[in-house]
């Protein structure tokens, strides 16, 4: 065919795998089965004529996998080899049928694949005898390995498309006598089986493709690749003076609302200590670290009615602990006894 006639520099490569194949297929035949007896002779004219059909599939426009099939068919899937003066070598071409089976089940491109394969082994067989290579077990494991004995995915799919489709087929011809297979457009029937196996294919994919980015959710977001759109940062609120805080509290607790009353009480107290010159108010600090700055600079009692203050705000703010009027009146003692030592 057109497709594979610029690949007759990898003729002689070919045709050594091919007799490769020959002698394992040799080794691999079973004794115990019933095998069609052939002279050697006879064995490389029926591979030959298989071969030709094989290349009349190819040609035709219409019924191509069928007549594929066919010419498969010739090739005899046990074969006992007699020849005057050898010993009888038996066959199993079990393997090799599927194989070329595979093949032709792509189509045109296939079927020249296939048709390359059985004149080559023709070739193999006509030529004289060579020693059997060593380990022929993994030459023939090498040769199915070749690009031409795996098919792409999508071509596996619509192969077990096709031959499930024949499989019904032949059941209808089997139990139907008004259904003509010999009829039947094997031409459509290919399209409708790629159609699907693509189809397939692509819904695997999306599948894959929906997995995939279902997991990427799952990561940490700091990645740079799962980044959402940017958000701008909220406004950090304006720095109030004691004075808005102790209004802020006063109003909370007018509210009824304890734990904002003490929680504007508590920023009353750090404010106080930032306007004083005491400690410097930093969103960052911690209140642990304020009091350690205090004791540092020599304000111990400062230190102390603000640590006092927080063991009241802490638990509460932090904690879930109910806050009520009593709470509120203790927080509001220790703010006193710092506004005092403060002064």
């Amino acid at each position: 065919g057109a497709t594979f006639s610029t690949r007759r520099n990898h003729g002689s490569d070919v045709r050594k795998q091919t007799l490769w194949l020959l002698t394992a297929l040799l080794l691999l035949g079973s004794a115990a089965a019933r095998a069609e007896v052939l002279t050697p002779t006879e064995y490389a004219h029926v591979i030959a004529q298989a071969a030709e059909q094989l290349g009349q599939a190819a040609a035709a426009r219409k019924h191509q996998q069928e007549r594929a099939r066919r010419a498969l068919a010739l090739i005899p899937e046990r074969v006992e080899i007699r020849a005057p003066g050898r010993p009888p070598m038996r066959l199993d071409n079990r393997k090799l049928r599927k194989s070329l089976e595979a093949l032709a089940a792509r189509g045109t491109e296939g079927i020249d694949a296939a048709r390359e394969v059985l004149n080559n082994l023709h070739q193999a067989l006509a030529a004289p005898r060579s020693p059997i290579p060593p380990q022929a077990d993994a030459a023939l494991a090498q040769v199915l390995k070749h690009k031409q004995f795996r098919p792409s995915l999508a071509n596996r799919i619509r192969i077990w498309i096709y031959r499930e489709t024949m499989k019904l087929l032949r059941w209808l011809a089997d139990r139907f006598p008004n259904f003509d297979l010999e009829k039947f457009d094997y031409g459509k029937l290919e399209k409708i089986a790629r159609a699907i196996a693509w189809g397939i294919v692509i819904i695997l994919g999306l599948g894959a493709l929906y997995l995939l980015v279902r997991l990427l959710g799952l990561l940490p977001r700091r990645r740079p690749y799962l980044r959402g759109p940017r958000v701008r940062p909220p406004r950090l609120e304006r720095k109030k003076t004691c004075r808005e805080w102790l209004s802020e509290a006063e109003a909370a607790l007018a509210a009824g609302d304890y734990l904002s009353a003490l929680r504007a009480l508590h920023m009353a107290a750090l404010m106080r200590l930032d306007e004083l010159g005491l400690a410097r108010f930093e969103r960052s600090a911690t209140d642990g670290q304020v009091i350690l700055r205090l004791r540092r600079q020599g304000h111990a009692d400062e230190a102390e009615a603000l640590a006092a203050l927080n063991r009241v705000f802490v638990p509460a703010w932090y904690g879930g602990r109910p806050v009520g009027p009593e709470e509120y009146a203790a927080a509001r003692d220790e703010w006193r006894k710092l506004e005092a030592g403060a002064e």
